[in-house]
């Protein structure tokens, strides 16, 4: 199954903000940051594969727990399918509709 890429221009505007604040967290700490199109590619690839996220809450968070998920995403995402490898999943993953 290909993997979806459909988000709303909302979802869009607020993964945008995500990676800058994830930019700017990895350039205040001297890390390379990986490349902004994965980035941007692994948020939305969680976001519209299954494991929806709390966007604005996630962009809203404490350092700890958006870098939690900023960084678990890109360390956990399979590629291939947008699943969550490792039984990780985001805090701010939207849990609401799952049973």
């Amino acid at each position: 199954m290909p993997i979806n890429w459909d988000v709303n221009e909302e979802e869009m505007a607020l993964i945008h903000q995500i990676v800058d604040r994830g930019e700017a967290l990895m350039k205040a700490q001297d890390l390379p940051a990986p490349d902004r199109v994965d980035m941007l590619m692994d948020l939305t690839a969680c976001h519209a594969n299954g494991t929806p996220l709390r966007l604005e809450a996630m962009l809203n968070a404490d350092d700890f727990n958006f870098a939690h998920d900023f960084f678990g995403i890109q360390n956990h995402i399979d590629r291939d399918t947008a699943a969550m490898t490792d039984c990780f999943l985001p805090r701010f993953a939207d849990t609401s509709a799952q049973v």
